[in-house]
């Protein structure tokens, strides 16, 4: 019998790590972007990965301990065990604080979610003190703050190490974390209230600490360099997992794992959980301050001429435009016009392959110093937009500062105090007339991906992408993408639209069921730049603004790149498209007009506030908070909130989501500008629902590219 008992674990462990294995490498596909890029990660140092638990956050096996992970740290975790399997978005967003997402699927028999149950979920942890030699590290934290409940738990746990090789960790838990040897809170608060699993979304701040609290412990020990041995003793009862015939026998509250650290970004724990289910959980984590390439693997610089070495012998102005475009354009630097007048040497270049404006800066002034003639003291450098052709920013650097500090040990501190960086006086270019003519177009391969589908978790669809652009005038230009697919599992979407709002978004399954084997335009627009002032900046857009919306839209924007601020208006008057992604449109109507604030908060952070109208005619508000590095990489987070009733908006609530943005060259070391991007939403519904752009379409973030505080950020790269 007992035979026939372990043949039956080990049929049903079988089928979850199958299912796990699908979950990991598609997760890592959506975030990785690209598996192939997977051997680059080789290289870098991280931090110990394996301290996420199989929530996705900084614990043992599933408790939690009162450690972090190192700033920035994005991590992609996977766990399964018991009919339970977990897949988690950590980020440590600041110092001491961690954030997760997380999507599972769970054995339960609660009501309408007999037999298997996927539920969202978002986690909190602050490390509030940090361990010193007498006294352990204390944090708090809390699970599933904003979901369906199921997990929802609080908690505050201190962790001690002892020696080198063991770390001991306990605490009291609330919610699930109190689900066994219970007593009353300590704390005075209430009975913790039942939560409503249906819809999910809503913050429930009154049960944080609430109702019982449990102790929890764990210890840890370091067999070797490699290898770790965990013991927990676990206060969640799972009354959920244990109750669906699908679920596990908790037969102990001790859990056992072996943790195995394969290299710094990549780390396994096998795991005993309450002595009856097989676990296994696999943690893999990127850096964005750790590039595989610090130095990157482009050439070398040009060497800065110094005066001594300069020749006084006369060049033409045709023969160091000549030059200079040639040597420009062997770096990635194209030279769109140049005047020489009163020792002053001035150019308007666009920056094509640099990611990192200050290393363009520096490398272009290298450059000019061996082409221009020697009596050039100063580099006045008008930076142009490639796709808006606005000018941007001027920069000046007098040609002696860059020389004599190049060889300093704080030499770019030293030539940032001689530099001048303002907004660009110059209107649109409209006097360059090479531009006008030019087609460019390329041809790359495309994912699209649908997630939390409870169906389905992960859907996607590969195809081929062709992206063209024809300018009339230098202003003034039109741009499209055609896709056809070629694989994928888009168009078995089962969810319909929703009631209650019109369906601008929810019923985007009709367009991917349609288009799943057709050639159809993505996108095809008119695009018209203006620059009324060096600080006013406008766009309008005709045409097939996205798959799903057609008609005008116009983007006004103020910035001042000496200022951390800025605004921005947003309308559009649009028509709904039919469903093959063709020319033919809906009789269907609307309109949006938002009002943004901009801001730098001076510290990596960016936020930005949307208000105003939505597309399906609701009224709101949009909060966008985004990390950025200073090698491209960014990590954000928005949720909008309308006047739509949280019923009425359905499963989720509201809109909220994560955003993901990679540079291709912090992968390859080679100069690129390009970047994959991702944007991971729970739901897609109706309410507070905008036009489907990407972010280089909005003005705000082409032009503060080349704001002071970007230049600055970077400024150390200047000399390389």
């Amino acid at each position: 019998m007992r035979q026939n008992q372990w043949k039956s674990q080990f049929k049903v462990w079988g089928k979850e790590i199958l299912f796990l294995r699908y979950l990991v490498l598609s997760s890592l596909t959506v975030v990785l972007f690209n598996l192939e890029l997977i051997k680059h990660l080789e290289a870098n140092e991280f931090e110990d990965t394996a301290s996420l638990n199989m929530y996705g956050m900084p614990g043992t096996i599933e408790l939690p301990s009162a450690t972090n992970l190192p700033d920035g740290q994005f991590s992609v975790s996977s766990t399964a065990f018991g009919g339970t399997i977990r897949v988690n978005l950590s980020f440590q967003i600041f110092e001491n604080v961690t954030g997760a997402f997380r999507y599972a699927r769970l054995p339960s028999s609660t009501g309408d979610h007999r037999g298997y149950y996927w539920d969202r979920s978002f986690d909190f942890h602050y490390l509030a003190f940090k361990e010193r030699p007498l006294f352990p590290s204390v944090a708090l934290g809390a699970r599933d703050f904003i979901g369906t409940g199921l997990y929802s738990g609080e908690y505050i746990v201190a962790t001690k190490s002892i020696g080198s090789r063991t770390k001991i960790s306990g605490g009291l838990g609330w919610g699930r974390l109190a689900g066994k040897n219970s007593f009353d809170n300590i704390l005075g608060f209430g009975s913790r209230k039942i939560r409503n699993i249906g819809r999910g979304g809503t913050f429930y701040f009154d049960h944080f600490f609430s109702g019982n609290n449990s102790p929890f412990f764990s210890i840890s020990y370091k067999i070797s360099e490699k290898l770790q041995f965990i013991s927990e003793l676990s206060s969640d009862s799972y009354n959920h997992e244990t109750s669906s015939p699908e679920g596990f026998t908790r037969k102990t509250d001790i859990n056992l794992g072996i943790k195995y650290i394969v290299d710094p970004s990549l780390t396994l724990v096998a795991s005993l959980v309450h002595g009856d289910a097989l676990g296994l959980t696999v943690n893999m984590g990127i850096n964005p301050i750790n590039s595989p390439y610090n130095s990157g693997t482009e050439p070398a610089p040009m060497p800065i001429l110094q005066e001594k070495y300069r020749s006084n012998q006369p060049k033409l102005k045709n023969e160091i435009l000549a030059e200079s475009k040639r040597l420009l354009d062997l770096d990635g630097i194209e030279l769109r016009t140049m005047t020489l007048s009163g020792g002053t040497a001035e150019v308007g270049v666009i920056n094509r392959q640099y990611s990192n404006v200050s290393q363009m800066i520096g490398r272009l002034v290298r450059i000019l110093s061996l082409t221009t003639p020697a009596d050039v003291y100063e580099f006045k450098i008008n930076v142009i937009d490639f796709k808006s052709n606005f000018f941007l920013s001027t920069i000046v650097i007098k040609r002696k500062d860059f020389a004599k500090n190049e060889l300093k040990f704080d030499g770019p501190e030293q030539l940032w105090e001689t530099v001048s960086i303002k907004n660009s006086e110059n209107s649109i270019f409209y006097a360059d007339q090479s531009s006008i003519g030019e087609l460019s177009w390329s041809l790359y391969p495309y994912l699209e991906t649908s997630l939390f589908d409870p169906h389905d978790p992960i859907r996607f669809t590969v195809g081929a992408e062709l992206l063209a652009k024809y300018k009339f005038l230098p202003s003034t230009s039109i741009s499209g993408s055609l896709r056809q697919p070629i694989a994928g599992t888009l168009d078995d979407i089962k969810r319909g639209p929703k009631a209650g709002l019109p369906n601008v978004r929810s019923d985007f399954m009709y367009y991917h069921r349609d288009i799943s084997s057709n050639l159809f335009i993505n996108y095809l627009t008119l695009d018209q730049y203006l620059k009324p002032s060096s600080n006013l900046y406008a766009l309008i857009n005709i045409g097939f603004l996205e798959l799903m919306h057609a008609g005008v839209r116009a983007e006004v924007i103020w910035k001042n790149n000496k200022k951390p601020y800025g605004f921005g208006i947003d309308v559009a008057q649009v028509q709904k498209r039919e469903t093959d992604g063709r020319f033919n449109l809906k009789n269907e109507h609307f309109n949006t007009y938002l009002a943004s604030i901009y801001y730098d908060l001076q510290n990596d952070w960016i936020i930005k506030i949307d208000g105003g109208k939505y597309l399906a005619g609701d009224l709101g508000s949009t909060i966008s908070i985004k990390k950025t590095f200073n090698n491209g990489w960014e990590f954000g987070a928005y949720a909008t909130l309308t006047d739509v009733p949280f019923e009425t908006f359905g499963e989720g609530s509201f809109d909220k989501g994560l955003t993901l943005r990679a540079p291709i060259n912090w992968f390859t070391g080679k100069k690129s500008r390009s970047y994959a991007s991702a944007t991971i939403k729970p739901i897609t519904g109706d309410g507070g629902a905008k036009l489907n752009l990407s972010e280089e379409n909005y003005l705000y973030y082409r032009v503060s590219e080349y704001s002071n505080k970007n230049i600055l950020d970077n400024w150390t790269r200047v000399f390389r």
